[in-house]
């Protein structure tokens, strides 16, 4: 599990950083909401750009227009021209505090209500951070990420701190099944996926599972699509199993969803593909087809080819050293019809 970078409170070296948030230290209140006000000082427009995550807490971004990024449902990122002398102010907060934020299900990917469902969760606190970059021009760009903090913990806390340490175990247990957690600075939290010949051999044969997308690759979107198919959801039941058997189990396991240089839809897999495309233009979203769709498609390219090649070969033009050999053979058959009439 990969730190993300600046995850501590530092500041970037490159300029000064200008904005004047307040107040300075992040603490939000276990069972209400901290307002957080960012401050524009200067005389110039800046380009704004904020990342939140945190297992405890969520964000309000008022009426600004922001997006879920990554695969925790707690990552949100939000990007806006801040004029001078503006000031937004959002709101932070508990998960149980849900009604103080308005809803924006267009702008959601995934449920943010319940932080013992943020399985991918990969900071090193379960407080949170807030990671605040602005721009001007191509000259200036500074960033500054702030550690948020709960000012008490109470029994709600400690509840989910003990599901927080769980999750992170099991992070590391989903490591021996190939899965791992990437953390990019304002991108979120990735999943990454060990290669595997099978699904390597189907993406360097074919076209048929590739797509264009500037948030998805295809080599990521299908190792989650198999991922959440083939590793178990009792991670620790594996605890005593080696390394070297639980690789088997899995290939085992994903076998079945591969056929040649195919991804079969095999115990409906399709569901899972619709699942993992999210809100992404169905537009493109790959359509699976069963093993017995494949073998059928194939035989009769098969039997098309074999046709193609037959015709190939009664149309194909004579060599010089073919068209000899017809010569020859004519003039013999000529001189033994012209024997024949003779006698």
């Amino acid at each position: 599990m990969k730190k993300v970078v600046g995850e501590k409170s530092k500041q970037s070296a490159e300029s000064p950083f200008l904005l004047e948030i307040t107040p300075e230290k992040l603490e939000i209140p276990p069972d209400g909401l901290l307002e957080v006000t960012i401050k524009n000082p200067t005389r110039k427009t800046l380009y704004l750009s904020c990342y939140f995550d945190s297992f405890y807490f969520l964000v309000d971004f008022n009426d600004v227009i922001w997006s879920q990024r990554g695969d925790t449902p707690s990552g949100a990122h939000l990007s806006q021209d801040l004029e001078p002398g503006e000031y937004p102010k959002w709101l932070m907060g508990c998960a149980k505090c849900d009604t103080a934020f308005k809803t924006r299900k267009y702008r959601n990917k995934k449920s943010r209500s319940n932080p013992k469902t943020n399985i991918f969760y990969n900071l090193e606190r379960p407080e949170g951070i807030l990671s605040v970059n602005y721009e001007c021009g191509d000259e200036v760009s500074s960033t500054r990420t702030f550690d948020l903090y709960l000012k008490e913990e109470t029994e709600r806390y400690k509840d989910l701190k003990e599901a927080y340490l769980k999750i992170r175990q099991n992070q590391k247990r989903r490591e021996r099944w190939g899965e791992s957690l990437l953390n990019t600075p304002f991108d979120g939290t990735r999943r990454v996926y060990k290669k595997e010949e099978d699904l390597t051999r189907v993406l360097d044969s074919t076209d048929e599972f590739k797509f264009e997308s500037p948030y998805e690759t295809p080599e990521g979107f299908w190792g989650k699509v198999i991922a959440n198919r083939c590793s178990p959801l009792n991670l620790e039941a594996f605890d005593a199993v080696s390394d070297k058997e639980i690789q088997k189990i899995k290939m085992e396991k994903r076998a079945q969803y591969f056929w040649l240089i195919f991804i079969v839809n095999e115990e409906d897999l399709q569901k899972e593909v619709e699942v993992c495309w999210g809100t992404l233009c169905t537009c493109q979203m790959p359509r699976l087809k069963t093993r017995e769709k494949w073998e059928n498609l194939v035989k009769g390219i098969e039997k098309l080819e074999t046709k193609t090649e037959r015709k190939k070969a009664l149309t194909t033009p004579q060599t010089v050293q073919e068209k000899k050999k017809e010569y020859k053979e004519s003039i013999v058959n000529f001189v033994v019809i012209s024997l024949e009439i003779d006698q």
